[in-house]
């Protein structure tokens, strides 16, 4: 979020890029694409592979954390929250 406030710094000319972090693809083309997008920014997002994640070392290769986020996430905001959000910089 700390990058909302640069988009009224931006000329209408510019791309907004965003690493978007394992696990969290759908919340963040919604609190950053969307609003970038209405200001008149091109947006592109990159969604990181798993093995690009910090959580790639913490997890079986096999584990449905990193092979399986939406499974994950339909376990509710704090499985979110808790691994994608609060365990990878």
């Amino acid at each position: 979020m700390d990058s909302l406030p640069s988009y009224n710094l931006s000329s209408r000319d510019s791309v907004f890029i965003q690493v978007i972090p394992l696990g969290t693809y759908g919340q963040q083309k919604l609190t950053m694409g969307e609003p970038a997008g209405k200001l008149g920014l091109r947006y592109i997002g990159y969604k990181i592979l798993p093995n690009e994640s910090s959580l790639y070392n913490d997890y079986d290769k096999d584990d449905p954390i990193l092979n399986d986020p939406s499974s994950i996430n339909r376990k509710g905001w704090e499985f979110t929250k808790k691994i994608y959000l609060d365990r990878q910089p």
